[in-house]
């Protein structure tokens, strides 16, 4: 690949904002040899817009302005006495409420 086709290449994709661009080399050495131009234009940007939500996700996640991260591997259940019990956490762990769209209240 041309040195200059490279620069250009990264420097539009940082004024378009767009930096996964920058990077196409990664997705078309692990792409198909018979994809099409569409088809690695599609994969870059699927790319470009997974990697987007997730700096999406991890700035929320920094503005929430949480204490520290838990999870539910973490929770005590012997603080409970009882009164939780196993199954009921995996099942909330599980998040099938959501998707049968019920209230945990």
């Amino acid at each position: 690949m041309n040195i200059a086709l490279d620069e250009q290449i990264k420097l539009l994709s940082k004024q378009l904002k767009i930096p996964t661009f920058a990077g196409y080399h990664n997705i078309q050495n692990h792409a198909d040899p018979n994809s099409t131009f569409g088809e690695l234009l599609l994969e870059l940007m699927r790319t470009e817009y997974e990697q987007r939500q997730e700096n999406n996700n991890r700035r929320r996640l920094k503005q929430a302005n949480f204490p520290f991260t838990k999870t539910i591997d973490e929770l005590d259940l012997s603080r409970y006495d009882g009164q939780i019990s196993d199954l009921f956490i995996s099942e909330l762990a599980s998040c099938r409420f959501i998707d049968e769209k019920k209230n945990l209240l």
